[in-house]
């Protein structure tokens, strides 16, 4: 009898977190624009804990080509519910850009500056990033809980956007962290 018991514990910890990656693959969280503001989910009552995690790192990564309204708006959305917001613009060798990911990276830095509605506050919270490479990698050297992605509609970037999905969950357990 405790061979079975220690058999069914032993596969429920090797095919629990199985079935977690593969549901986060086939089924990612999508936020729908609007989002909900924080401060009318607070106002209702709707929010637990979690749902403000204002101590978490976040990664909010993209190419930024180019860096408009809609990835301010998204940077700003994140700074009010975690503590440390990263946009981090990618560096895709197998596209060609007009401009320079640094560029692309100031030009963000400069958006987020010169916008008079972001409060001091929120502006600190964020900063601007380019990496080459693995996106996920940098994300555990920064101890970031989340990535986030901006996606036009699911229609135009959901295949692209499943596989990024798949290589940022799996992509840890294949390669190793660093």
């Amino acid at each position: 009898m405790l061979y079975i018991e220690l058999f069914v514990i032993l596969l429920l910890l090797i095919f629990t977190p199985i079935v977690l990656l593969v549901r986060r693959v086939l089924r990612p969280c999508i936020i729908s624009y609007p989002w909900p503001r924080v401060k009318d989910m607070i106002d209702k009552k709707k929010v637990v804990q979690q749902e403000i995690e204002k101590n978490e790192t976040v990664i909010f990564a993209g190419s930024f080509n180019p860096p408009h309204h809609g990835h301010l708006a998204m940077l700003v959305y994140l700074a009010e519910r975690f503590g440390q917001v990263i946009a981090v613009v990618g560096v895709n060798k197998n596209k060609t850009y007009n401009v320079s990911p640094e560029f692309r990276a100031r030009l963000i830095t400069k958006m987020i500056k010169e916008t008079h509605s972001i409060s001091n506050r929120l502006k600190s919270k964020i900063q601007v990033e380019v990496v080459s490479g693995y996106i996920w990698r940098f994300g555990f050297k920064q101890r970031a809980s989340s990535f986030f992605r901006g996606i036009r509609s699911w229609e135009k970037d959901g295949k692209d956007e499943q596989h990024l999905l798949g290589l940022n969950t799996w992509g840890p357990i294949v390669y190793g962290p660093m």
